[in-house]
């Protein structure tokens, strides 16, 4: 009896806990309403379409980690695919169809092979942009585009069309609202059931560690290993975003932004250092180390507690963390709204980047520095932003229009005007090309490599550089001014010795010109009359085959040099050595030397230009880590008499 008592009393028990779990996951999954809200159009959901979306959100909920790596991925990548969705007037609602929906089908926007290949997106055995997610939604977001223009309806209508992949369905009358019935597709049931599991848990939702997507741009040519190497990051911060990539290193040609996960600490730092390394390949005009930031050490109380100030070019500044918005970062800055946006020169529209450091004061009318190079994928606000300067100045300064683009390689005046008789300047910007990867280093002790030893049987080389020679003791040196020491003659009679001079080739360099647009002419006419390629046109300009071109456009291009089938070069003609070798020294006329004296507003690049000598020489002379000189410094200028 008591055992039969013992065995109820603990099966009532397990069923009580049974359900009461139950009754804990009822409670927290979220209920599928009759109206469902997407892009500012009303959805109303019939009875089993109802009961169907909620089926997947129960799925959606058997996987709690997976719904944890939705909400963290579309955090991170939200600020990345906003301004592609924004471009194409499509609602923020639309991410929630950007996801892939199971690790089986790992593409953006659900995308297959064939829809990619109609969309202009590149699969081969490099790249895969179908799991790039900027790529794909900028695939996708002008393919949607031109549905809306071709036909009219709501947000929901596009999003039928797309799913559907077909533009004939019929538009109903009143386009804000739309019945889903059973008929519908079932990938339009899953978006809906991610955006009602998403918004149900993004607000309570609270990871481990905080991270932001970065995207690295110049990448073209190098592995992840070595961008992590250049970077100082851990190669887990590559991952998950960058499965695209099916070789070892990026392609060189098209723009393939590396996405990188950094705290927000990390970020100003790494966006600082791979500015810095582009504009190392350059070795032009590129004044590194702005902007100049220096993070703040105190912090608020109470509401503004978790901002994060900065001084950023020497003006307040504040960063912006995760789920904040313009609204929070004004108000961390004790501003409105209107005046903080108005600092930063943004609309209302304009994604907030989570990282980024958004200025508190208004920005200067004159920047630090006189000129700027724009690098590739640089925007006119990119470089207000990094000099702290206005973007007003800017357009004013060089003369360009408030929605005229510029072009990659071009001289922005950051000080005062160009003057009107002054042609715009462009600086060729080298292309990328591959870097050899080292090569592993075995877990070995490597034996350290001897110097060559000398054969002193052999024939003394003919020196051209002035070196110190040993003198016998029994023979001085006779140290003559102004005559070079040599040392008394050998008399040797060796075998005579054929020796030749190895011929310089000198490499043609290619040349930058302005070609001007005409009527009826394309990317590839324009690639054909200076053969070159429509990709090399893109890459010079900044330009992708999305972007029509304008009668008048201006667009650089490098012109390679006429190169025959083989340079011509005669080589010297042997000649034996003389029977009677005496060391011989010749002695070129030395350099000469002279010094500048750096100026308020003048740069690397403007004392290089001043006297006539190259930066790279310049930059060797005077032990010149960076681009960064002071005002009175004293510069050594060589020059030959």
């Amino acid at each position: 009896m008591i055992k039969h008592w013992a065995v109820s009393k603990v099966l009532r028990v397990f069923l009580a806990v049974a359900t009461c779990s139950e009754l804990v996951v009822a409670q927290s999954l979220p209920e599928v309403p009759a109206e469902i809200r997407f892009g500012g159009a009303t959805i109303y959901v019939s009875e089993p379409v109802r009961y169907q979306i909620q089926q997947e959100i129960r799925q959606i909920y058997a996987n709690r980690s997976q719904l944890e790596q939705d909400v963290d991925a579309l955090r991170q990548l939200t600020p990345l695919l906003q301004p592609y969705l924004d471009d194409a007037d499509l609602a923020v609602d639309f991410r929630y169809a950007a996801l892939p929906f199971s690790p089986a089908e790992p593409a953006y926007w659900s995308l297959s092979p064939a829809q990619a290949w109609r969309l202009g997106l590149r699969i081969d055995n490099a790249v895969d942009t179908r799991l790039h997610p900027m790529l794909a939604t900028e695939a996708v977001a002008t393919y949607i585009k031109r549905l809306q223009e071709r036909s009219r309806g709501d947000a929901v209508q596009l999003l039928l069309r797309y799913v559907r992949a077909s533009t004939s369905e019929p538009v109903p009358d009143n386009n804000t609202t739309l019945l889903v019935e059973p008929g519908s597709p079932p990938l339009l049931w899953k978006i809906l059931a991610r955006k009602i599991a998403v918004e149900h848990e993004e607000p309570i939702y609270k990871p481990a560690a905080s991270f932001v997507v970065y995207p690295y741009r110049n990448s073209g040519g190098k592995s992840l290993v070595t961008i992590a190497k250049q970077l100082e990051l851990r190669i887990d911060r590559f991952s998950p975003y960058n499965r695209w990539l099916k070789e070892q290193t990026v392609p060189v040609g098209d723009d393939y932004p590396v996405l990188i996960r950094l705290t927000t600490d990390e970020f100003p730092l790494v966006r600082a250092a791979s500015m810095a390394g582009a504009a190392s390949q350059v070795g032009g005009l590129r004044d590194v180390g702005f902007p100049l930031l220096l993070k703040m050490p105190y912090r608020e109380e109470g509401l503004r507690s978790s901002a994060v100030f900065y001084k950023i070019n020497d003006m307040r500044g504040v960063q912006a963390q995760p789920c904040e918005n313009a609204i929070t970062l004004a108000y961390y800055g004790d501003l409105s709204v209107k005046k903080f946006l108005d600092y930063n020169e943004l609309a209302e529209q304009d994604v907030i980047w989570p990282g980024q450091v958004y200025y508190l004061e208004r920005k200067a009318k004159r920047a630090k520095v006189p000129f700027h190079v724009v690098q590739r994928n640089q925007t006119l606000r990119d470089v207000s932003n990094m000099y702290g300067v206005r973007l007003s100045s800017l357009l004013r300064f060089n003369r360009l229009e408030p929605r005229q683009r510029v072009r990659a390689g071009r001289i922005l005046w950051l000080q005062k005007k160009r003057p009107s008789n002054q042609p715009v300047e462009y600086q060729a910007l080298p292309l990328p090309v591959p870097e050899p990867e080292p090569a592993p280093v075995a877990d070995t002790l490597m034996a350290k490599k001897e110097p060559p030893r000398v054969d002193t049987t052999a024939q003394p080389p003919r020196l051209v550089a002035p070196t110190v020679t040993q003198v016998p003791r029994s023979q001085p040196a006779v140290d003559t001014a102004g005559a070079p020491r040599v040392a008394a003659p050998i008399a040797r009679t060796p075998t005579p010795v054929l020796t030749t001079v190895a011929p310089v080739i000198k490499q043609p360099q290619d040349k930058v010109r302005i070609h001007v647009v005409k009527a009826g002419q394309t990317y590839y006419s324009i690639a054909k009359l200076y053969k070159v390629t429509p990709q090399q046109l893109y890459f010079w300009n900044n330009l992708s085959e999305k972007i029509p071109l304008e009668i008048g456009q201006e667009l650089a291009v490098a012109v390679p040099p006429v190169r025959g089938a083989s340079p011509s070069v005669t080589p010297p003609a042997p000649r034996p050595a003389p029977e009677r070798i005496v060391n011989t020294y010749v002695v070129e006329r030395p350099d000469k030397v002279t010094y500048h004296v750096v100026k308020p507003g003048q740069t690397v690049y403007r004392v290089a230009l001043i006297n006539n000598v190259t930066i790279p020489d310049l930059m060797r002379w005077n032990n010149l880590k960076n681009y960064s000189i002071e005002v009175g410094q004293r510069l050594i200028i060589r020059k030959k008499q």
